[in-house]
């Protein structure tokens, strides 16, 4: 099973034998067997037949428009739910387990603070560079962490601590990139263009898991349920910002296969990756949901990883365990 991407302007997706057929603006066909799809990322203007669009949705295969620089803009999905008594398990978890939804997000931000760490350390050790602050900065929020007894706590130490990390990871960027630390809505500079479309990839891609094993998106534990917005998906996907997305990024800039300038479109509405380096990053970005890393001793690729932790979540809210599984790098 495979993510299929449509990154061609004026593209034309048809359905045919057991096929999508994709027919490309130079009079190509591209066809794909359905059975072969998991889902299908959109970061075009493209026509699907209606054919199309119904075969997608009755094989449950999620539909996600994003643009280049990562601005999710809606999914077609089908939102039939089959087990009900598992929704009415979240729902419930939602409302009568506040300490237990307080510690998963105490979890989850642990975890995230520690790969962020992780990959500073790694980056600055390669390099001779000192990174005793952020070292600090770690073990305060850990322990601060221990002792939060509310979610405003919680999300302020993440950010505390997110804030650093980003300033540490902009001194070993060549400054021809003109990173700073982290923005967005819309993404200023060529580094947080690929952060926001990395991380927005891999949202999509939480959020078609949860859809496929007949979860609530909507309803998370640490970032604010709002209108419109899928908070779980964000939850589920923290700990693994640095270790799939921010990793993938650092390499493109380290081995210079993007240019800071060359590959990004720049206007007042922000910038965004060329159609050359949306294809180049979005190759190497699979490449890393495709990489094995060792987990409690069996190797699981990256992709492997994040369905253990909706699985994970989906054992704490039948009440199996008041523990989530969080994946952590050394």
């Amino acid at each position: 099973m495979r993510t299929l991407y449509i990154t061609s302007d004026e593209a034309k997706i048809k359905y045919r034998k057991g096929k999508l057929k994709i027919n490309l603006p130079n009079g190509s066909t591209v066809p794909i067997p359905l059975r072969q799809i998991k889902e299908v990322i959109v970061t075009a203007r493209v026509g699907f037949t209606s054919y199309a669009l119904t075969r997608l949705i009755e094989n449950k295969i999620p539909i996600h428009f994003i643009s280049r620089n990562g601005k999710y803009r809606g999914s077609f999905i089908n939102k039939t739910v089959t087990n009900v008594p598992l929704r009415l398990q979240q729902y419930n978890f939602y409302q009568n387990r506040h300490d237990t939804a307080i510690s998963l997000a105490k979890q989850v931000v642990k975890a995230k603070v520690k790969n962020s760490y992780t990959l500073i350390r790694r980056l600055y050790n390669r390099r001779n560079l000192p990174y005793h602050d952020l070292k600090g900065s770690k073990r305060y929020v850990l322990r601060k962490l221990k002792i939060a007894d509310s979610l405003d706590e919680i999300i302020g130490l993440e950010g505390f601590f997110s804030k650093q990390y980003f300033e540490k990871m902009a001194d070993i960027i060549p400054k021809s990139w003109n990173f700073r630390g982290r923005n967005k809505r819309p993404p200023k500079d060529p580094v947080n263009a690929m952060l926001s479309l990395g991380y927005t990839i891999l949202f999509q891609k939480m959020l078609s898991l949860l859809f496929l094993h007949d979860l609530e998106p909507f309803m998370g534990f640490l970032h604010r349920i709002k209108y419109n917005n899928p908070a779980l998906s964000s939850d589920l996907m923290e700990e693994f910002r640095s270790v799939i997305v921010d990793s993938v990024v650092i390499e493109l800039i380290s081995k210079k296969v993007l240019h800071p300038i060359e590959d990004f479109e720049f206007s007042n509405k922000g910038v965004k990756l060329t159609r050359r380096a949306l294809n180049k990053f979005i190759e190497k970005l699979e490449e890393r949901f495709k990489t094995l890393y060792k987990v409690e001793d069996t190797p699981l690729k990256y992709e492997e990883i994040l369905i253990k932790k909706v699985n994970s979540y989906i054992k704490v809210i039948k009440g199996e365990t008041d523990k989530l599984f969080c994946f952590t790098i050394k």
